[in-house]
């Protein structure tokens, strides 16, 4: 079969291409490699996504994994809603967390919990089904103070045709140079959260790339370590007007509510989601479906499972456009 695929194939080649051909193939040969496409299945198991914050308290998600081979990971509900899941506090139990749904488990009712920055606290996860899962331990990080803000209206962004004002966004973080923290920005409003943004090609954090800066669902991770401190003033551009939906003639309204939303976040939380952008920019996604890529390593700090256990210190800053 082969043999005559390349003679079809070297019947529309020249002499020329035909050698480079037979150069390839045999190159190409001596690098061949068995892979297992049907791996074993190391069975089912706990995974957890939590996270502790000073705004929401402690979030926990349960689901469970499935064999990724020879079947449909979304035909089959994967939550699990028989877990005890236990929260510690300098390995100290403060709260066993109630069942809300959809493998959701929260703080009970009643229950008064605020996260402390240099405390450390854990997740432990038990079910009957599935075993048991423990996080690390995850130091609740200090809060990141905004020394100084200011948004003014720059206009529409030229050589676009947008009608659009855009607002540009000068502040100034309270980190030190010696302090390592990793700091999600985010642009929300009253009519859309994670707004979307750029940095002018003169701000600090322009030219990040991995590992200092990662994109995450709303927004992005800095990690202050490659540079940024108090001395530094962070820019941010983002639409500061909309078009209204079913408007005719077209209208364009002001956001409104604006609000620069900085969460110190611990470490967990930027290298799970620097590993998970990995695994999607390089195709891995792709090559799940065919079978044929070496599997890339998504970060986990949860033992018995997989999953991430993060903390979230969050402040939030009113913005006025000038």
């Amino acid at each position: 079969m082969i043999s005559m695929a390349l003679w079809l194939f070297n019947k529309q080649l020249s002499s020329v291409w035909h050698g480079l051909l037979v150069v390839i193939v045999f190159f190409a040969s001596s690098c061949n490699r068995e892979l297992d496409i049907n791996p074993p299945f190391e069975g089912e198991k706990l995974v957890v996504n939590a996270c502790i914050s000073n705004f929401d308290g402690v979030n926990v998600q349960v689901t469970f994994s499935a064999n990724p081979v020879g079947t449909f990971l979304v035909d089959k509900v994967r939550y699990v809603d028989d877990a005890t899941v236990s929260l510690f506090e300098n390995n100290t139990l403060v709260a066993v967390l109630d069942y809300k749904s959809e493998g959701n488990y929260i703080i009970p009712n009643g229950f008064s919990l605020t996260p402390i920055p240099g405390n450390n606290y854990r997740i432990e996860v038990v079910s009957n089904q599935y075993g048991e899962a423990v996080s690390n331990n995850v130091e609740f990080p200090e809060i990141t103070n905004v020394t100084y803000s200011k948004l003014i209206d720059v206009g529409p962004e030229p050589g676009t045709g947008s009608q659009k004002s855009q607002g540009l966004l000068k502040f100034i973080i309270d980190v030190s140079a010696d302090n390592n923290r990793f700091v999600e920005l985010v642009i929300n409003s009253a009519q859309e959260d994670g707004m979307y943004f750029r940095n002018p090609d003169n701000d600090i954090t322009d030219n990040f790339s991995n590992p200092c800066e990662v994109e995450s669902r709303y927004g992005k991770v800095i990690s202050t370590g490659c540079g940024v401190t108090s001395r530094d003033t962070i820019q941010l551009i983002f639409d500061i007007q909309y078009l209204a939906s079913n408007a005719s003639p077209v209208e364009i309204l002001d956001y409104d509510d604006l609000k620069l939303v900085v969460n110190s976040v611990s470490q967990e939380y930027f290298d799970y989601i620097g590993s998970m952008n990995y695994f999607i920019d390089t195709d891995a996604d792709m090559g799940l479906i065919f079978g044929v890529p070496e599997p890339k390593i998504i970060k986990s700090n949860i033992e018995g499972g997989y999953g991430v256990f993060y903390a979230s210190n969050t402040k939030t800053i009113d913005l006025v456009v000038q």
